[in-house]
């Protein structure tokens, strides 16, 4: 006996047609599979919804000073903002700009400022960063005190008139301390480096003898000593020769387990080389910091007797205007992430946090960015 069951309704009136037994059973089988395949074409729809886009890559370039901390800038950055994958090559300011200027890189950073005309001339924006103190790195097999050294004297060992560590300079400068009577080894950079830009500046400062011999510039006519290109291969020429001495980056210097001299300041004091003290530098210049970013932190005044003479500004370079929107919100997004998350970071590796009004500085830069031309939206 064939039952009455009821079906699918159909037509505008959508009634309940009724069937057999047999086809009520073949149509919801039908409607099974047809339900099924909704599903499960639903699910690849939920599914392809949420893979996410490969990120955006956003590479910078420039600055060995900066690299050691633009690499947990970077690192952190990325893992927090995971629509983004920010990198960074240790390549050198002048490399670094290069590869700005080509598009191969979207950001640099330098040790040294650009002239306002060229940022002008470029479109780009400039903003201090971080800060960091500049070291006279030394090997001395046995010694446990802290070397101390005038602006005089680490002048005359750079000139080459100082050859002995036991000179009767350097002892003056360490009373009481035997020093052993082995010849100074020298090592410089060849490079073009913002370090060298610094140290020169306090060594002119602190020796007619160097100034007029030598001068100050990012690359110079070294009187003395052995060349070496970048920071790390100084660090590890020092960490390698006994009796030797140079100059890097405080973080260099705490990864190659070097000792790093209290060079004297301005208020007669040696102050060894800490983000506390470089802080302290930029303390001691903060109205004209505020009036110039780019003012050089060298030989704070002697109303400054904790800071530590020799600090460098590290500046971030961006594009003012770009075509792509996606990647100008993700270097204004990285570049907030650098003033704010990032000062913690810099304190925690040794670097110095900006001061307020650096930031504010900074802030204001950052207002100005542009996609197009069109005022960035955040997203």
């Amino acid at each position: 006996m064939a039952v009455s069951l009821p079906c699918l309704a159909t037509g505008r009136n959508r009634q309940a047609l009724p069937c057999s037994s047999e086809g009520g059973a073949l149509l919801n089988r039908r409607t099974l599979l047809a339900s099924g395949l909704v599903l499960a074409l639903t699910g690849l729809t939920a599914c392809n919804s949420r893979v996410s886009q490969p990120p955006l890559p956003v590479v910078g370039a420039g600055s060995m000073f900066v690299f050691p901390v633009m690499q947990r800038w970077t690192k952190d950055f990325s893992q927090i903002h995971t629509h983004v994958a920010m990198s960074y090559a240790s390549t050198g300011d002048a490399a670094g700009l290069s590869l700005l200027a080509s598009g191969k890189a979207a950001f640099a950073a330098v040790d040294e400022p650009l002239p306002p005309a060229e940022l002008a001339a470029k479109q780009l924006l400039e903003l201090p960063e971080t800060a960091g103190p500049v070291c006279i790195i030394y090997h001395l097999p046995g010694m446990r005190q802290t070397l101390r050294l005038s602006g005089e004297t680490l002048a005359d060992i750079f000139l080459g008139k100082i050859t002995k560590w036991n000179d009767p300079a350097i002892q003056k400068d360490n009373p009481g301390i035997p020093l052993p009577a082995h010849t100074i080894t020298v090592f410089h950079r060849t490079d073009g480096s913002g370090s060298t830009a610094l140290l020169t500046q306090y060594l002119a400062a602190a020796s007619p003898a160097w100034q007029q011999k030598a001068g100050a510039g990012s690359t110079v006519n070294w009187p003395a000593g052995a060349g070496s290109e970048g920071s790390e291969d100084l660090a590890s020429e020092v960490r390698d020769s006994p009796y030797s001495l140079g100059y890097v980056e405080l973080t260099y210097a705490q990864e190659n387990y070097l000792h790093t001299a209290a060079l004297e300041n301005a208020a007669g004091r040696f102050i060894t080389p800490t983000g506390a003290s470089a802080t302290a530098a930029l303390d001691a210049f903060q109205n004209k910091l505020t009036a110039n970013a780019n003012t050089v932190v060298v030989n704070p005044p002697a109303t400054a007797p904790a800071a530590y003479p020799i600090v460098g500004l590290n500046y971030l370079i961006l594009p003012r205007d770009g075509v792509s929107p996606a990647k100008q919100r993700a270097l204004r997004q990285f570049a907030e992430f650098v003033l704010h998350n990032g000062q913690d970071i810099s304190a925690e590796l040794h670097y110095a946090r900006l001061t307020p009004s650096l930031l504010n500085y900074d802030e204001q830069q950052l207002a100005s960015m542009t996609a197009d031309g069109h005022p960035l939206q955040k997203r």
